[in-house]
């Protein structure tokens, strides 16, 4: 029993942890299917957004605000670290069209060059270990690591010693060692938006 009471231990909102309720001192991310909020254009934001399943955009504007604000982590004095790895399909999704894409493809190169930033592409084809969801993993300054795991209905923020090790060793198998994953900026560069 207390595995399980100690896999669904919900903390705090992402929000939270993202803009500084706790101190982040490392970010790792996976992300499969779309660009990390953190890195996101406004444009390419607006077109995530809107394209939510119950049609509700009135708070749109305020949504993509909000994204744009939890970027400010990146560039803050003790900013995190923060290694990202993406699935190669992320980079083909016309997420807003071409323009949008261009120019987000332009960010993301733009981002690689931050010391504290690396980007990291897994080159499709073939089975990995990251297929199964996208995580991220928080490193708090004193406090144990938190995952948060993404569903289409929620986020949940947990520091499950079972679950941040399952999706650290996850994190591991996707690195560059173990996958087909290439160093920052060699796919975002050659793509052709």
């Amino acid at each position: 029993m207390q595995e399980q009471a100690d896999c669904t231990t919900v903390l705090v909102s992402w929000d939270d942890v993202i803009r500084g309720a706790h101190a982040v001192t490392d970010t790792i991310w996976y992300e499969p299917l779309v660009v990390p909020g953190l890195l996101q254009t406004e444009e390419y934001a607006r077109a995530i957004l809107s394209a939510r399943p119950d049609g509700y955009l009135d708070d749109l504007e305020e949504q993509v605000a909000a994204r744009l604000a939890r970027q400010a982590i990146l560039d803050r004095t003790g900013a995190p670290q923060l290694w990202c790895i993406l699935d190669e399909g992320v980079l083909h999704r016309a997420i807003g069209g071409s323009k949008v894409m261009r120019s987000h493809l332009y960010r993301l190169a733009e981002v690689a060059e931050h010391p504290k930033t690396t980007i990291q592409v897994i080159r499709s084809g073939g089975a990995h270990a990251g297929l199964l969801a996208h995580f991220v993993i928080a490193d708090l300054d004193g406090k144990p690591p938190v995952a948060y795991l993404e569903t289409a209905a929620h986020g949940q923020v947990t520091d499950s010693a079972l679950v941040t090790a399952h999706v650290a060793l996850s994190f591991h198998r996707l690195s560059p060692r173990h996958s087909g994953c290439v160093p920052d900026g060699t796919v975002v560069s050659t793509m052709g938006w």
